[in-house]
């Protein structure tokens, strides 16, 4: 599976910069996420637990600490998307324009999954 990691080499190379960026590129992407992924479910299996023990105080912990988490991983993938935006808006010229009616070629194998 490619992981999120992998945009790293996208954003430095089409840019040739290293470090104006929101995301810190110089750690793993990958493990920074999943590092926040674990932390919040920790967190929610305390709001669950104190929630069904009627701990109210702990379930008002468990609430700030998860917002805090969820904050976390929403700040991370924010970061990504303005790096992206970033990348865009300095190559605008630079980079073909898209024509109307573009398709992803077969070559890539490109599948977008259908919905559930």
């Amino acid at each position: 599976m490619i992981g999120i990691d992998d945009i790293k080499d996208v954003l430095i190379g089409l840019s040739g910069d290293t470090e104006s960026w929101n995301s810190d590129l110089t750690s793993n992407l990958d493990d920074d996420l999943a590092h926040d992924i674990v932390r919040l479910q920790i967190e929610l299996k305390l709001l669950k637990d104190s929630y069904q023990r009627n701990d109210l105080i702990t379930v008002q912990c468990a609430l700030v600490r998860a917002r805090s988490m969820l904050l976390s991983i929403s700040n991370f993938f924010k970061d990504l998307a303005d790096d992206t935006e970033e990348l865009l808006l300095s190559k605008k010229g630079e980079l073909p324009e898209i024509p109307g009616g573009y398709d992803v070629p077969e070559s890539y194998r490109y599948i977008i999954p259908k919905s559930c």
